[in-house]
């Protein structure tokens, strides 16, 4: 059983604080594992918006430029860009964890 599996088990919530893609350089790796995660422990795991998921934000970053290049787009088309901009809409801006005992763990 991977490790975030484990942890999410025993209740552990993650959050994430907006702007996890920007900047980095696995930016595509980087979504596959936050959209698993979520998909998996969807009351368990959160990611907020922040300025780059925000108002097509990302499309001005060089993610659009990656999914060009790895995803055989083109200048006039970005590849994702409908789903993308779907799922960064959903995102929320908070969050309020109701909890008897309250464990902060930064990594």
């Amino acid at each position: 059983m991977p490790l975030v599996h484990r942890l999410l088990k025993h209740r552990f919530n993650l959050v994430f604080n907006g702007n996890t893609l920007n900047y980095s350089p696995y930016q595509l790796e980087t979504l596959y594992v936050l959209l698993r995660l979520m998909e998996q422990n969807p009351e368990q795991v959160f990611i907020l918006k922040g300025k780059f998921e925000d108002q097509g934000n990302w499309k001005r970053t060089n993610f659009s430029e990656e999914l060009r290049t790895r995803l055989d787009g083109t200048d006039d088309v970005l590849p994702l860009e409908r789903e993308l901009s779907q799922f960064f809409n959903t995102l929320p801006l908070a969050v309020y964890l109701l909890s008897t005992e309250l464990d902060v763990v930064r990594l």
